[in-house]
């Protein structure tokens, strides 16, 4: 249909009555009158029915016509045991136009709309304090964090460098570029130290640890497990009880370790095979932070007690994972 809509059908003329009733008697002509007024009735009803449909769906806008739609719909609304969300249960209606002895009647369906189930709201946590237990020691080089939730007996250590440390990775990042522009005669780009550059720092951890045992304990076993071939997980497997060492418990072990963290003197690094200046001063900075980790177990009173421990990450933070025996 056009804006513009016109009906197929329309009015008998009155001037087509008179010519056909020319020469008819006056009973003749009141019959055939009869028939005529009763089919422009019919014309009649059709016309007004055909202009108000064209009138209702053609000349309203788009968003008059889907509003006028949708207030024709029926939706009944119920709930089904097996969900607690309300479902539409849509039916079309449908208009048909009156019964015409010229044409068939025709049949408009209008088209079902289905209501969105709107989806549920995360609910974010407000109160996190509510939820996790926070401990804190500071140091010269940053601060220790401990990090429990509440009724979980796995905890979460980081340490946060400090100005001082900073001021430290950027002399070390200063002297890279140093080097670099006396090697070269230009610099490209600026240095930034990232976790590669220090990757090689579980191995010197694991020779330093392995002398320490062996000097401390006479345990040689343990130097040929850490010597020239220690890693950060591999030292994480005796540290957390899933590899152990005959007569060694698991928390004899870490109470090994931790001595070692305390005792080393950082300046023997400056004595080691460390190639450059820059690499001696991250690798001391790692020992220094380990070192403030220690000492906050200590301050924390629960140095005595931990029981697992895993090394995360050494650069640029420093992360353990821990467990201690809880108090009954």
């Amino acid at each position: 249909m056009s804006k513009y809509y016109q009906p197929a059908t329309s009015m008998i003329p009155l001037q087509y009555l008179k010519e056909m009733c020319e020469g008819l008697t006056v009973p003749e002509n009141y019959v055939l009158l009869a028939k005529f007024a009763e089919i422009a009735q019919l014309y009649q009803t059709r016309y007004e029915y055909e202009t108000s449909l064209a009138k209702k769906y053609v000349t309203l806008t788009p968003e008059e016509s889907n509003q006028n739609l949708k207030s024709e719909i029926k939706a009944e609304y119920h709930e089904t045991p097996s969900s607690p969300v309300a479902s539409a249960k849509i039916e079309e209606e449908t208009v048909e136009s009156p019964v015409s002895n010229s044409q068939p009647s025709k049949t408009v369906t209008f088209p079902t709309t289905q209501t969105p189930v709107k989806p549920r709201k995360h609910n974010s946590v407000t109160n996190v304090s509510s939820l996790v237990k926070t401990l804190q020691c500071d140091a010269y080089y940053g601060r220790a964090v401990l990090e429990q939730f509440i009724g979980q007996d796995k905890t979460f250590i980081t340490f946060y460098p400090s100005f001082a440390a900073q001021d430290e990775i950027r002399e070390a990042e200063l002297q890279e570029m140093a080097e670099t522009f006396a090697k070269d005669g230009k610099i490209d780009k600026r240095s930034s130290i990232k976790s590669s550059f220090v990757k090689n720092f579980s191995k010197l951890n694991g020779d330093h640890f392995a002398n320490f045992v062996v000097s401390k304990y006479k345990l040689d076993s343990l130097k040929k497990i850490f010597k020239d071939k220690s890693s950060c997980t591999k030292l994480s497997e005796y540290l957390d009880g899933t590899t152990t060492i005959e007569g060694i418990s698991t928390k004899a072990f870490i109470r090994m370790y931790f001595e070692f963290i305390e005792e080393i003197d950082v300046k023997e690094i400056d004595k080691s095979k460390v190639g450059t200046k820059s690499l001696r001063t991250c690798y001391k900075l790692i020992f220094n932070y380990m070192k403030s980790i220690v000492i906050a177990l200590r301050e924390w009173q629960i140095y005595d007690k931990v029981n697992f421990v895993q090394i995360e990450k050494f650069w640029p933070t420093v992360e353990f994972s821990i467990k201690w025996d809880q108090d009954q």
